[in-house]
């Protein structure tokens, strides 16, 4: 997914149901959805209704890895 703003989005489909998805657009969300419910996108983004929900929370920030210690006491800091 590419950077940038991210909305929740709810899909729902009178066949395959509804999901919310993380996505940047209305299609974008059909892909996504596609990719969740296991069928190409574009056979089924017509029949589906789309609902923007709310900005996507942003990632939380990577944790640095700790310094681990050989048993020997070689290596680490």
């Amino acid at each position: 997914m590419k950077k940038g703003l991210v909305f929740i989005y709810r899909v729902k489909h009178p066949e395959y149901g509804e999901i919310e998805v993380k996505a940047q657009d209305r299609m974008h969300s059909a892909c996504e959805a596609g990719k969740a419910w296991g069928t190409p996108w574009t056979g089924f983004a017509r029949e589906c209704t789309y609902e923007k929900i709310d900005p996507a929370p942003a990632p939380a920030p990577a944790k640095k890895a700790a310094s681990k210690r050989r048993a020997d006491g070689k290596g680490g800091k």
